[in-house]
């Protein structure tokens, strides 16, 4: 958990050439003389790594002084050394040397200092003294805080998710630390002060990129400023730009072309959204949005209803819950039970992949066992707080974000026939959505885009000539090699969903985008409706190397299969693509196609590419899938949902209505559960 400093060269013989030509007191010999202790220790050979490390000590002392800031590296990789033979003492003692020497010469909320903090607390951890720990690792990642939202106001999204990756043993060092301190306190007071520091920084931390592009949508639908909202349409139109050169392949002789449009497009969007970063951050504090607490989520939350977040690390799930009176509780499932809940959601998702092709493989005492013992791994720790209340709002974590929690089942019944369950990405998104999202002023409208006609090669053609106008195009990673395995199926479920829909909504002012209309641009036109259903094929493409989560997911609209074939992305509408979009006001985006709220749980952020989109575009609820649905039961589904949703409360309870409707005619989990809600 320490960190060593290398400083140049590490080998014997520039030692010796800069001994002879500079000589032994020289302070850049002194560098060589800690790289070489550098490797040693890196050998095992101790004994070696300590006489090179002391060596440097002793001649920059001799030349700058025992004091100077550059000191501070070698007394950290001493004291890393010390830690390595189990020499706690030792090691502490040069920690807090080092530690000394930054806090005097760069601050206390320095990023060195923070790694000084960070080290110091590694020691303690491993002395098992974990009240010091979770000191330290608190201050280490006070400063980390406070270092990014500084950071996120001149930073591209590029540049802060590797900010973010850099840093990203913070918070599992401080949950480990904290929970560990806990079982050590005897005093409730004591023990509920330290829960709620420890939910205040998880819920400051989740989901911080998604946090912050929202805050740049929040700033173009509130912002006056003409030449601030021309800048976010300029960035809008780079991002939907570069989703168009990812999704199509060039010709030989113009590869080198698209290689620098696409690296010209993507360093001009990186210095816009540096520009808009600070306006950005800036707006959040106004909003009161920057730093929240658990406070700011139990004053909003109803009696019978519980906040419950889980925190992944390498190791362990953590799950903290909220309720209204302010009682916040954390608690950590074991790292066996960990494994076992990630394992057991891939053996059910397995399960799905194959009911998907044949559901007469389903196997009901196989699923029904899986889903029982997932219930049991992740929710025995707070079964207390559970049973006391009668709506759940869960913001998943690690493969969690891959499950429908009403699928679980307990005591042989599903949860959702004991439970009202919606979801949200973050706790600070739940505040978003409870303070600055209103209802749609156009309470007549709803906007249906079913059957579309993939094979419309107009809509391909004048697609591939807009683009040859403008560029070579094509995707060097992954994205369009993906395409080229991409064939939409038509969907004629969809006509009959959308027929139900409207029926069911007699009175209701119908914008009917079907067949050729059910296209990309007509989609990019649509100004915030009451309703936008999407009845379509989605996709995602789990491929590592495709650079942006943004272009993993999207939907299929008319002209896909051409476009797919020409390789020019008509038809094909990635979340990047769907940058821009005003739905401000829009109360429910419902994708009914496949896939839609797949997450890359390998990703920074804690929400789907579909779903993110959407949610930055203005609406309030999004209705997802998690995984390959069926056409007739997605039309059925569907149609009873807008039944139920004209006298239910709201949009989940409409879909929970719909849902039990399949469970008493014992219908699979594959056809109900995977249409989950995020939001309100």
């Amino acid at each position: 958990m320490f960190n060593l400093y290398p400083c140049s060269d590490l080998l014997d013989p520039g030692r010796i050439v800069k001994e002879k030509i500079l000589g032994g007191g020289h302070p850049n010999t002194a560098i060589t003389y800690n790289n070489i202790g550098l490797l040693y220790h890196e050998m095992g050979d101790y004994k070696k790594a300590l006489d090179y490390y002391e060596k440097a000590l002793e001649t920059r002392k001799k030349t700058i002084g025992a004091d100077n800031i550059i000191n501070a590296p070698t007394l950290g990789n001493i004291a890393g050394l010390y830690g390595d033979m189990k020499d706690y003492e030792k090691a502490l003692e040069y920690y807090k040397k080092s530690m000394s020497i930054r806090e005097r010469i760069l601050g206390k909320k320095h990023p060195d200092t923070a790694l000084s903090y960070n080290n110091i607390g590694w020691l303690y951890k491993t002395k098992g003294d974990y009240r010091q720990a979770y000191s330290y690792y608190k201050k280490s990642f006070d400063i980390f805080i406070k270092n990014r939202d500084r950071a996120f106001t001149f930073l591209s999204s590029k540049q802060k998710k590797l900010y973010l990756k850099a840093n990203s043993y913070k918070i599992p060092n401080l949950l480990d630390a904290g929970y560990r301190y806990i079982q050590t306190l005897n005093d409730k007071d004591s023990k509920t002060k330290l829960k709620q520091e420890l939910i205040d920084a998880w819920l400051n931390y989740k989901g911080s990129i998604f946090d912050s592009e929202n805050a740049i949508a929040m700033l173009y639908m509130s912002s006056d400023d003409k030449d601030l909202k021309a800048q976010i349409e300029k960035l809008n139109n780079l991002k939907r730009y570069l989703a168009k050169l990812y999704q199509s392949i060039p010709k030989a002789k113009q590869r080198k072309a698209w290689q620098k449009k696409i690296e010209d497009t993507k360093n001009d969007i990186d210095a816009l959204e540096r520009q808009i970063a600070s306006k950005a951050q800036s707006f959040k504090e106004q909003l009161g949005l920057k730093n929240i607490s658990y406070k700011d989520i139990s004053k909003n939350l109803k009696e019978n209803e519980l906040y419950i977040d889980f925190a992944k690390t390498d190791e362990y799930y953590y799950i903290f819950t909220i309720d209204h009176k302010g009682t916040v509780t954390f608690d950590r499932i074991t790292q066996d039970d960990s494994k076992e809940i990630d394992a057991t959601i891939k053996a059910f998702r397995e399960d799905i992949k194959q009911i998907i092709e044949d559901i007469s493989k389903a196997n009901d005492k196989a699923y029904r066992a899986k889903l029982s013992k997932l219930y049991k791994l992740v929710f025995t720790p707070i079964q207390n707080h559970i049973d006391a209340k009668s709506s759940l709002i869960i913001s998943p974590d690690g493969a969690l974000k891959l499950m429908p929690f009403e699928a679980l089942i307990k005591d042989g019944k599903y949860l959702i026939e004991q439970k009202d369950i919606r979801y949200i990405p973050s706790g600070k998104e739940l505040v978003r959505l409870y303070r600055y999202r209103k209802n749609s002023k156009n309470s007549n409208i709803v906007a249906i885009f079913a059957n579309p006609n993939f094979d419309d090669e107009k809509i391909a053609l004048l697609e591939k000539k807009q683009d040859l106008l403008n560029t070579p195009n094509t995707n060097r990673a992954g994205v369009a090699k993906s395409l080229l395995y991409l064939f939409f199926e038509e969907l004629p479920g969809t006509k009959e969903e959308a027929a139900a829909i409207k029926q069911t909504l007699k009175g209701k002012t119908i914008l009917d985008f079907e067949e050729e209309k059910a296209n990309e641009e007509n989609l990019m036109q649509v100004r915030n409706p009451k309703i936008l259903h999407i009845a379509t094929h989605g996709f995602f493409i789990n491929d590592d190397t495709i650079p942006n989560p943004m272009l993993k997911a999207g939907i299929a609209l008319s002209g896909a299969n051409r476009g797919a074939q020409l390789l020019n992305g008509a038809g094909i509408v990635t979340a990047l693509k769907l940058s821009g979009l005003n739905l401000r006001g829009t109360n429910l985006v419902v994708l009914s196609a496949c896939e839609t709220g797949v997450v890359d749980i390998n990703s920074t952020q804690s929400v789907s590419a579909l779903g993110k989109a959407f949610i930055q575009a203005g609406t309030k609820d999004v209705i997802m899938s998690l995984w390959t649905v069926d056409d007739n039961a997605t039309k059925d589904l569907m149609s009873s949902f807008y039944k139920e949703q004209q006298s239910a409360k709201n949009y989940s309870k409409a879909l929970k209505k719909a849902k039990l409707k399949f469970i008493k005619q014992n219908k699979h989990p594959y056809l109900w559960a995977p249409f989950v809600i995020s939001g309100m």
